[in-house]
């Protein structure tokens, strides 16, 4: 009578064990989904209340202050370099790049703007 008892107590205990790989794996997949979305909600939350703000004043600044300075001082070195692409580069780099981090990118997307 005890030999039945003991072969289902063992054959429970094996199909437990068994279960268990599954259960957790199912468990941590829960888990890493889950922090995936927070984290995906954190960083789109950083990006939408810190980096666009921040991105907006990079814009104003190098269209209002930086693209005029940085003309003046090509224009008057002009005649040295003789280089005229150096505008182009100049408003890609204070205008173009910095309206595309703002107005294009997607939100949490790439948030070093490199």
């Amino acid at each position: 009578m005890m030999r039945p008892r003991l072969l289902a107590a063992a054959l429970a205990t094996s199909i437990a064990m068994a279960a268990t790989p599954a259960l957790a794996e199912e468990e941590e997949n829960l888990v890493m989904r889950t922090l995936g979305v927070v984290s995906s909600v954190w960083t789109g939350m950083v990006d939408i209340a810190l980096l666009r703000p921040l991105g907006a004043g990079r814009l104003a600044l190098g269209t209002f202050v930086g693209m005029p300075l940085s003309s003046t001082l090509n224009t008057l070195m002009l005649p040295i370099g003789q280089e005229t692409g150096i505008f182009a580069e100049d408003w890609d780099r204070f205008v173009v790049e910095p309206y595309e981090y703002v107005f294009v990118r997607r939100v949490g997307k790439d948030l070093t703007g490199l």
